[in-house]
């Protein structure tokens, strides 16, 4: 290490090292102390791309934007836990670790699950004890190397998404859903049989909340965590099925915008208000599996029949409590904001307030979908994991003539998100402005099409609005453009999507944008004239 200037905090450009910065080490002890993080800030000021994670409970993360401005939100908890001294910092800079930091003289890891976050399910601390084990495993056999650093940078999990401080409590056991199909693909009798009302029947003996699906061999089930390892013995044992716990989706990274300014350049973008002088959308039925929909809101009360849609998180009605759905409703079908404001809305909730749910849900929601004959459902959601069993129906909604349109996700990085990158999907990028590719946008060989996705004016919950930026938003704009197609003319999912690759505005960058930009204009008229 050199002395004397900012590179007093940081390791040599390929090195990892615990930190011996005495300079260092007294502003993290004097922060731990105090829980006064303003001298970490100053650092940050100082070196504008550098980020510091933690596990004190305090800060869930200190950042610093390209702009170099800081923000960070901590909270004072007076006798709410034991006091501890020994949270880890990584600081990390171009990408790279360049020093973690204890305030012992070796690295210690927590306990398992010392404490639980409203934000983080079990799920997620056991990705972030995984990654101390790993990265304190590599310090001490000098093996930390390149591709495990960059495997610890992409982690979604290690506390990287949270800009907020969240609300600290005990760790205590939790429900968790599980879904059980069968070993093997069973015949059009055994589905018959052991797949729904019987399996069903053979599961509640076990006391456990079970839920048939109507178009799958599947039932989902909850227990407690604690009894899962011991249930699964048990059904394994009795029953010819496999057991499949819950993955945690999460809704993309989206970005809020300072300003709520009402404009609709993303609809005169995609020619959306031409495409309306011929089809308005009317009698197609989308689904909008996400954190449900304002559906009393002024712009789009009157897009939802008797039937509001299905609320899979619990048992109360499917309204939104985050924001998120109701802003992808909006520019699917709002009066003033939307892309067909003559479709049929249904809010299929899968994520609570926060943002987050079961997988299961979400297959759940797609099952609702087949069952209810929908023409098109919206998912602007996913994760970076793919599963054969949600391959499986999505093909099969994909059968049934559904057009699953997805949000291709906001790392800003060539990867895939799912169910955006199964085979049949639309996958969704965005652009800005100026018609280029958003910077937060993931680009891959599976992009079929881009929309507008920068600074979009929509509904949000209680009757308000907001503007918002992400793929999450430019998805529902080729959501409500196959309605305005479908409403013109009985299409198959294939001649849907050659209608949009066709019609498509060419930007010249299929990883980017797949086949171009959509326009509602073209689409239409190809449809009408066709």
């Amino acid at each position: 290490m050199t002395h004397g200037g900012t590179q007093d905090f940081f390791a040599n450009k390929t090195e990892v090292v615990q930190c011996r910065n005495q300079e260092l080490i007294n502003i993290v002890n004097e922060s731990l102390r105090t829980h006064d993080y303003t001298k970490i800030i100053d650092l940050m000021k100082e070196n504008k791309d550098l980020v510091v994670y933690t596990n004190d409970p305090f800060i869930s993360k200190v950042y610093a934007d390209e702009d170099g401005i800081i923000s960070y939100e901590y909270k004072k908890f007076n006798n709410f836990f034991p006091e501890q001294t020994d949270y880890q910092f990584a600081f990390i800079k171009d990408k790279q670790i360049k020093c973690l930091y204890s305030p012992k003289t070796k690295l210690e890891l927590p306990p398992p699950n010392y404490l639980s976050f409203d934000e983080f399910s079990d799920k997620k601390n056991e990705i972030n004890d995984k990654w101390y084990e790993l990265i304190v495993d590599a310090i001490k056999n000098n093996s930390l190397n390149d591709r495990l650093i960059n495997k610890f940078l992409k982690e979604k999990y290690f506390f990287k998404n949270s800009k907020k401080f969240v609300h600290i409590k005990k760790h205590k056991d939790e429900t968790i859903k599980c879904l059980v199909t069968p070993y093997k693909e069973p015949s059009i009798m055994e589905k018959n049989t052991i797949a729904k009302e019987a399996l069903a029947q053979l599961i509640n003996k076990y006391k456990v909340f079970a839920e048939p699906f109507e178009n799958f061999p599947f039932v989902s089930i909850t227990c407690e965590a604690k009894e899962f390892s011991n249930l699964e013995k048990k059904l394994c044992r009795d029953l010819p099925v496999k057991i499949h716990k819950q993955n945690i989706v999460t809704l993309p990274k989206i970005i809020y915008s300072a300003s709520t300014a009402r404009k609709q350049s993303n609809l005169e973008a995609i020619k959306a208000y031409d495409a309306q002088k011929i089809s308005k959308g009317k009698g197609v039925k989308i689904g909008i599996i996400d954190t449900g929909v304002d559906y009393t809101h002024e712009e789009l009360k009157h897009l939802f029949g008797e039937c509001k849609g299905y609320n899979f998180v619990n048992s109360e009605e499917p309204i939104d409590d985050n924001g998120h759905g109701s802003h992808v409703a909006g520019i699917i079908g709002g009066l003033t904001t939307g892309v067909a404001p003559e479709c049929t809305l249904y809010s299929l909730k899968v994520l609570d307030k926060e943002g987050s749910g079961s997988s299961i849900n979400i297959l759940k929601a797609i099952d609702w979908s087949i069952s209810n004959k929908l023409d098109v459902i919206n998912l602007s959601l996913g994760s970076s994991f793919s599963s054969d069993i949600e391959n499986t129906v999505i093909q099969t909604a994909l059968n049934k003539g559904i057009r699953i349109v997805a949000a291709a996700g906001n790392d800003g990085e060539n990867e895939y998100m799912y169910p955006a990158s199964y085979d049949g999907v639309i996958s969704v990028s965005a652009v800005n402005n100026d018609i280029e590719r958003a910077d937060f946008s993931n680009y891959n060989d599976k992009i079929f099409i881009a929309a507008p996705g920068v600074e979009i004016f929509s509904t949000y919950k209680n009757n308000s609005y907001q503007v918002l930026s992400g793929t999450s938003m430019a998805s529902p704009h080729v959501a409500g453009v196959l309605a305005l197609i479908t409403s013109l003319k009985s299409l198959s999912l294939e001649e849907s999507r050659e209608v949009i690759k066709r019609t498509a505005q060419s930007l010249h960058n299929n990883l980017y944008f797949g086949n171009g930009l959509i326009r509602a204009d073209n689409a239409v008229l190809q449809v009408k004239n066709g």
